[in-house]
């Protein structure tokens, strides 16, 4: 029979028990991480939701704008939607309530013959939206001619907007920031 001594049994337990200590420890903090990341998928979700909510509102007002300017019910056919902050831009075709082409001769400022494309520019304050710029029947994409000169809209909805292979508003607006 083995006798152990007080000064023998604290190394001992430590043999014994450390391993468990180590297990249970790496247990917790694998446990905090996966708290960790589902908190951060959580809020990443969350802020996609009023992303994806906002956009809409703003969608719809645009929508609502144009219904009272071109005087028929609209639905929009957008290639952009970007927004930063409270600023959104919208870029793409106004079609009828039923998707088809706009009949443009009925239209006052527009040519039948143009391509008739939307650009808009739309800001939320307190109180409703603003309008920054809007146009319904333009012949070319708005965006051509913001290169000629300098950027004052939040640079995120200037994203994608690309006058040359080598000119990027977005990045420009970013450089003239800084």
């Amino acid at each position: 029979m083995v006798r152990l001594t007080s000064g023998l049994l604290a190394p001992l337990l430590c043999v014994l028990l450390l391993p468990a200590l180590s297990q249970a420890q790496s247990q917790a903090q694998s446990q905090a991480q996966a708290q960790a990341q589902a908190q951060a998928q959580a809020q990443a979700q969350a802020q996609a939701q009023e992303h994806e909510s906002s956009l809409a509102q703003a969608r719809q007002a645009l929508t609502q704008q144009l219904q009272q300017r071109l005087g028929q019910p609209v639905s929009l056919q957008l290639d952009i939607a970007n927004q930063e902050d409270h600023w959104y831009l919208f870029s793409g075709e106004v079609l009828t309530a039923a998707g088809e082409t706009l009949d443009w001769s009925r239209i006052d400022g527009c040519e039948p013959q143009l391509d008739g494309l939307l650009w808009a520019v739309m800001q939320w304050q307190p109180g409703g939206w603003r309008f920054e710029q809007l146009e319904v029947c333009s012949p070319e994409p708005v965006y051509w001619y913001l290169g000629e000169q300098p950027l004052s809209w939040p640079c995120g909805v200037y994203h994608g907007l690309q006058i040359s292979a080598d000119d990027d508003l977005e990045q420009r607006c970013r450089q003239q920031r800084q």
